[in-house]
């Protein structure tokens, strides 16, 4: 029997933008309507973030495939109850490592921090030292490059290996919405 490992509050992620072309959430300004099912359902990899991607897959040993579901592991969940400690704790994926995932064919990336994004400081630093696309890259690379990503997700811990699990993440249709809930559960067989 698998196990189904889900979260301790219900509702713990979000599907963000995805793309103007719209192969994998259409939106054209109207709202959700459609999302790949091969983008929401697939294998599953976790990792610890602290480590970095190319690190922590050296680490587990494993190489990425096309539509692998990468679940990327800071701990941050733990702070859920402090909103001061969850969010000075925030940690998110760079450019380059949310690129490299996608290069890698990776088209659904899920995050227990905050945001799929580096730091409010960080950002807030950006902008002082001129730099005009600062602000929130992670969800802006969406319209570039087609992919789902999931923020604030939750026991990315109890999953109790790096890989070899199912994920399941399966988005609330959202009339006239760019973004939605997502009820996401990792499936792991004994």
């Amino acid at each position: 029997m698998p196990a189904i490992i889900s979260t301790r509050r219900g509702i713990s992620g979000r599907c963000a933008r995805a793309s103007r072309r719209g192969r994998l959430i259409r939106f054209r300004w109207s709202g959700i309507t459609a999302t790949a099912s091969g983008w929401i359902f697939g294998i599953g990899r976790r990792g610890h973030q602290r480590r970095g991607i190319i690190g922590e897959l050296s680490r587990i040993d494993y190489a990425l495939k096309p539509l692998d579901i990468v679940l990327l592991w800071t701990g941050s969940d733990q702070y859920l109850d402090n909103v001061d400690d969850y969010v000075r704790r925030a940690a998110g994926l760079s450019l380059a490592g949310q690129n490299y995932l996608l290069d890698q064919g990776v088209k659904l990336i899920g995050i227990d921090a905050m945001a799929m994004d580096v730091s409010l400081g960080t950002m807030v630093r950006g902008l002082r030292e001129g730099k005009q696309d600062a602000l929130f890259p992670a969800h802006f690379v969406g319209r570039e490059r087609e992919h789902i990503h999931m923020e604030k997700l939750a026991n990315l811990g109890a999953i109790p290996r790096a890989h070899g699990f199912k994920v399941s993440a399966l988005p609330i249709k959202i009339t006239g919405g760019s973004a939605g809930w997502v009820r996401p559960v990792a499936i792991v067989e004994d």
